[in-house]
Formats: structure tokens, sequence, C-alpha cells
């Protein structure tokens, strides 16, 4: 399957889509909202050679290695710095600090997503 999103053409190289595929095309779909709201990028090409692989070990693994890292950087505050570090501009473009509230149905996200750890979600600071 081929997707074709501000001139960035990507080859799916599974019929299923894994990380990584998951993390291109959410990152397509942010240069787009980039885009959008007016704000000046680089788009970098994005070029997949053919036959090459990379090998990361069992999915399992990487996955676990990930999370705990993520937790490391979460408790240290970094995780906070880094996020705020390439999005800030975004964000005050987007009015995310000027909240707009929608309650989306616990069954509308997997049973074992973190819903109820406030340190795993974006949260802006509103000014009252």
């Amino acid at each position: 399957m081929d997707r074709i999103v501000n001139h960035l053409k990507i080859k799916m190289c599974t019929k299923r889509r894994d990380s990584l595929s998951k993390l291109i095309l959410f990152s397509i779909k942010v240069l787009t909202l980039r885009s959008e709201v007016g704000l000046r990028i680089e788009v970098l090409t994005l070029r997949i050679e053919v036959g090459l692989r990379i090998e990361v070990g069992l999915r399992i693994e990487v996955g676990l290695r990930i999370e705990v890292g993520q937790k490391r950087i979460i408790v240290d505050g970094s995780f906070d710095r880094i996020f705020l570090k390439y999005h800030h501009v975004i964000i005050q473009k987007t009015t995310l600090s000027e909240p707009k509230f929608i309650r989306l149905e616990k069954n509308f996200f997997q049973k074992d997503t973190p819903l109820d750890d406030a340190k795993l979600w974006y949260i802006p600071k509103v000014s009252l």
C-alpha cells in the first residue's frame, strides 16, 4: 500500500501496521498540521532502501526496554522538557493551551490504556 502525504511517499512494507509505520504516519500528520497552521517547517526526504533490514531483537524485549526508558524519563522530568522543546511552538499556534474538552468513552481506547495515569498525558497549564 502506498500513501502520499505532503509530497512524501512511503511504501508500507507489511499489510499490518507496525509501530514504525504508525510513528511515520503520525509524524506526517504532525507535519500536515504544522503546515496548515502556517508554521515554517523543513521537510526531510525520507527514503526507504530496498533490501535493507534492521534487526532489533524480539518485539517484546524492545517494547519492555522502551517502556522502562519512558518511565525513567517521566520520573526525572526530562520527558516534559524534551516534549516541550520540540512541540511548544505548535502547542501555542494550535491553542492547546486553551483546551476545549471532549469526553471520549473508556471503551473507545484499548483496555490496557492507562487513562488514570496523569503523567502519561499532556495536560496544558491553564491560567485563570
